[in-house]
């Protein structure tokens, strides 16, 4: 019987060992695709996804089913992809010093 969603998530939090494994090879064509829109690289996109599942994984637990699991975790996902961006576009902002520039013969 294939079980839906919600029931694999609870699967997980009862101590299923293999329903978060399932869940993960139903969202990641998703979640993929989303994380290659919201950023520049397939490489970071891999590693939000990564990072989402990590997050819903450990909070898997705190899920309060006021929407569908695949809409928490894509949601987990934005969140993951925002935060990359702000960091990506703060690195790139900080200037140089002059002291810096002469170390590196600039």
């Amino acid at each position: 019987m294939i079980r839906s969603e919600d029931e694999l998530l609870a699967a997980h939090v009862a101590g299923d060992r293999f329903a978060f494994a399932e869940l993960v090879d139903r969202l990641t064509g998703t979640l993929w695709s989303v994380a290659r829109g919201a950023l520049n690289s397939p490489e970071d996109a891999d590693e939000a996804v990564q990072d989402a599942l990590i997050r819903a994984h450990q909070g898997a637990g705190r899920f309060r089913g006021d929407s569908s699991v695949a809409t928490w975790v894509v949601q987990i996902l934005v969140n993951v992809c925002l935060d990359r961006r702000r960091y990506n576009r703060s690195r790139a902002a900080i200037p140089l010093s002059g002291a810096v520039l002469e170390l590196v013969g600039g």
